[in-house]
C-alpha cells in the first residue's frame, strides 16, 4: 500500500493502484504537471512494488499516464471548448474526462504512427499520442464525465493527422542554411533530448548536412521541440559526433530499420548473465551499430557484411570468442562465408520476434516494457574484460554506460539493477557502480540512489581504457589483424620463409628485434626484470611486490628491490602494454608447444 510520510494512503496513491490494475502504466507528477521520476513517463509501469516506490517520493500529487501504445490510447487535449465548433465535423461519444480548468480530454482508440502534435488543428486543441502522457483521474481537479467505451478516432480527425505528418520533413538544398519546419514537430521530454537530437542528426546528416548547417538544425529543434532545451554545448557536442560520419549515406533501409528497432527492443529487456552472457551481448550491439549503416534485411533477419576480425576488434574480445559465440547465439550467427578478399557476414536475429508480429496493439509481452522509439546511440566504445593484475572496468560496467546513455544519463540504482537482472545490490554497486564513480564516468548521489553520466564521462571513459590497457591492446590486435589480411594477401608471393605461419607477415624478426626493450640501453633493474620475464612470461601479470620479494629470494638482486624501483623499471620496460605483450607472448608459445604435441601423438 502505498503511503504518505505519516503512514497513510493518499487518495493519488490509491488512485495510482486502481489504474496501474487495469493495465494501463502510471508514474507521479508534481502539481504543475512535470513528471516527478528520473526518466519522465518512460518510467510508468504496472507493478505493484515499482508503483509503490514511485508514489512514496515527495510531490507525488499527480498521476500521470503515457499516452500510444503503452496505454492503448490517443487523447484530444482541449483547452479551449469553443475549438471543438472550429473542427468542422463532430467528435463520436467516448470516454471523456474534465481538467481543472475546463478542458476536455477525449480518449479513442491508439493508431500506429501517431504521436504529439497540433497537427494543424484550432488553436487550444492538442493531440496526445507516441511520446506523451497526460493526468488521469483521480488526480486532484480531473474528474470522468462520460464513462463512454472507448471509441476509434473520427476519420476526418485521422486524415487530417496523417496529412499533416506526411508534411513534417526537413528539407535542404547542398551550401544552403538548414530549414525546419518546427510548426508540427511533437516536444522532446526531458530524459531523452540526447538521444532525440542524436538521432534526428543522424537522419539529417544522411541527407547530406555539413556540420554548420546541422549545427543550425540542431539548435532551431533544440530550442522548439526541448523542455527544457539542452545546453549550446551539448548540441554543438551532438553535431560534432554525428558529422565524423560521411554525408549522403542515410543507412539502412525503413525495413531493415524497423527490424533493428524490434531488436533492440527486446534485446533490453534480455538478460545476459555471466561473462559469457555479456560479452554476447556486447557482439551483438557492436553488429547493430554497423547494421545501422548498411545493414540488409533478408529472411532470417538482418544481415551484416563484417569480418570476424573487425567484428572482435569493435567488441574487444577475440575472434576465438566471436567463433564461439556465433555458434550458439540466438541473436547473432554465422552468415555468407568469407571468398577471396570478400568478408563473409553475420545475420542478427531476434529470438522473440513472434511476439511482435501480431495484429493486436496490446498483444506485446509484458516483459516488452520500454517502448521507447529513440534509440540507444551506443556512443562509449566496448570495454574488455579485467585480465590477470590488470583491473578494468568490463562489459558490465559497459552495460551500465549504455543504459544511461539510452535513457538520458541518469537513472537510480534499482532501475540499473533491474536492467542488469542482479540480485545482489550491495555487490553490484561496489564492483560495478563504485569503479565508475571511482574513475570519474559518473557520478551518485548524496543520497547514493541515482546514478548520472558526468558532463566529460567519455573523455575520462577513454583514460581509463588508456590506463588499463585497453587502448595498446587494441592497437596491437589491430596490427596483428592487418598483418594477417597482408599475408593473406601476398600469400601466393610470399615464400614459406618469410613468414611464421601465425600470420605475422614478412619481416616479423626484424619487426620483433626492433621493437624489443632488450635492444635498448635499460637499466640493470629493468634488464634483469626482462630476462626474468622473458623465461617467466607467466609473471607478467604479477605486482611490483611480487617481484621484489621473488628477486631477493632467488639471489637476481643484493637485497631486496623497492616496490618503486621495480614499477620504475616495469614503465622502463614499456608499462602495461609490456605486460600485454609478454602474456601474449607466453600464450603464443603454449599454443605452439599445443600443436606441436598433438602433432606428435
Amino acid at each position: 500500500m502505498i503511503t504518505t510520510n505519516v503512514g497513510y494512503p493518499t487518495k493519488c496513491a490509491r488512485g495510482a493502484q486502481r489504474v496501474a490494475r487495469k493495465g494501463k502504466p502510471v508514474f507521479p507528477c508534481r502539481d504543475d504537471k512535470s513528471p516527478n521520476t528520473p526518466c519522465g513517463f518512460k518510467d510508468a509501469s504496472v507493478d505493484p512494488a515499482r508503483v509503490t516506490a514511485m508514489f512514496n517520493r515527495p510531490g507525488s500529487d499527480l498521476i500521470g499516464m503515457p499516452t500510444g501504445r503503452r496505454s492503448d490510447f490517443l487523447v484530444v487535449d482541449v483547452d479551449r471548448l469553443e475549438a471543438i465548433n472550429e473542427l468542422g465535423f463532430e467528435l463520436p461519444e467516448t470516454l471523456t474526462v474534465e481538467t481543472p480548468r475546463g478542458g476536455r480530454h477525449y480518449y479513442f482508440k491508439h493508431v500506429e504512427g501517431l504521436t504529439n502534435s497540433p497537427a494543424g488543428l484550432p488553436s487550444g486543441v492538442d493531440i496526445r499520442g507516441e511520446g506523451g502522457y497526460v493526468i488521469v483521474p483521480p488526480s486532484k481537479g480531473y474528474k470522468v464525465i462520460n464513462q463512454a467505451p472507448v471509441a476509434d478516432i473520427p476519420a476526418e480527425l485521422l486524415v487530417i493527422l496523417r496529412e499533416r505528418r506526411r508534411s513534417q520533413n526537413v528539407r535542404t538544398k547542398p551550401g544552403s542554411t538548414a530549414t525546419v519546419d518546427l510548426d508540427s514537430i511533437e516536444p522532446i521530454p526531458e530524459g531523452g533530448r540526447n538521444n532525440a537530437l542524436a538521432s534526428i542528426a543522424g537522419t539529417l546528416r544522411g541527407r547530406g548536412m555539413s556540420r554548420e548547417e546541422l549545427e543550425a538544425a540542431l539548435s532551431e529543434i533544440n530550442l522548439k521541440r526541448c523542455t527544457p532545451p539542452l545546453e549550446d554545448s551539448e548540441v554543438r557536442s551532438i553535431a560534432e559526433s554525428i558529422s565524423r560520419y560521411e554525408p549522403g549515406k542515410a543507412g539502412a533501409d525503413a525495413e531493415t530499420t524497423k527490424y533493428l528497432g524490434e531488436l533492440e527492443r527486446e534485446l533490453w529487456g534480455a538478460a545476459w548473465p555471466k561473462v559469457g552472457g555479456k560479452t554476447e551481448r556486447s557482439l551483438v550491439v557492436e553488429a547493430v551499430r554497423v547494421a545501422r549503416k548498411h545493414g540488409r534485411r533478408v529472411e532470417e533477419g538482418v544481415e551484416v557484411s563484417i569480418a570476424h576480425s573487425q567484428l572482435a576488434l569493435g567488441a574487444a574480445t577475440s575472434t576465438r570468442t566471436v567463433s564461439r559465440v556465433l555458434r550458439r547465439s540466438e541473436w547473432i550467427r554465422q552468415g555468407r562465408a568469407a571468398e577471396g578478399e570478400k568478408a563473409g557476414s553475420v545475420i542478427l536475429t531476434n529470438p522473440r520476434a513472434k511476439c511482435h508480429h501480431s495484429n493486436h496493439r496490446g498483444s506485446i509481452a509484458p516483459h516488452c516494457k520500454d517502448v521507447d522509439s529513440l534509440r540507444a546511440p551506443f556512443t562509449a566504445p566496448r570495454l574488455r574484460w579485467s585480465a590477470l593484475g590488470i583491473l578494468r572496468l568490463g562489459k558490465s560496467a559497459e552495460a551500465v554506460i549504455d543504459y544511461l546513455e539510452r535513457v538520458g544519463g541518469s537513472a537510480t540504482v534499482e532501475e540499473l539493477a533491474e536492467f542488469m537482472h542482479v540480485s545482489r545490490l550491495r555487490d553490484f554497486k561496489r564492483r560495478v557502480i563504485g569503479r565508475l564513480e571511482k574513475r570519474g564516468v559518473v557520478s551518485v548521489s548524496e543520497s547514493g540512489e541515482t546514478v548520472s553520466l558526468v558532463e566529460n564521462w567519455l573523455d575520462a571513459l577513454n583514460a581509463e581504457r588508456e590506463r588499463s590497457g585497453e587502448v595498446d591492446k587494441l592497437r596491437l590486435d589491430l596490427q596483428k589483424f592487418n598483418r594477417r589480411s597482408e599475408a593473406y594477401r601476398k600469400r601466393l608471393q610470399n615464400r614459406p620463409d618469410e613468414h611464421d605461419g601465425y600470420g605475422l607477415g614478412e619481416g616479423w624478426e626484424k619487426r620483433k628485434a626492433a621493437s624489443d626493450p632488450a635492444e635498448k640501453n635499460l637499466s640493470p633493474l629493468a634488464r634483469k626484470l626482462y630476462d626474468y620475464l622473458y623465461h617467466n612470461p607467466h609473471d607478467a601479470s604479477q605486482p611490483p611486490l611480487y617481484f621484489s620479494i621473488t628477486f631477493w629470494a632467488l639471489k637476481i638482486c643484493e637485497g631486496k628491490p623497492p616496490e618503486g624501483e621495480i614499477r620504475a623499471a616495469l614503465e622502463e620496460l614499456g608499462g602495461d602494454g609490456f605486460r600485454i605483450t609478454v602474456m601474449n607472448y607466453a600464450r603464443e608459445r603454449d599454443k605452439r608447444a599445443r600443436a606441436q604435441d598433438r602433432g606428435a601423438a
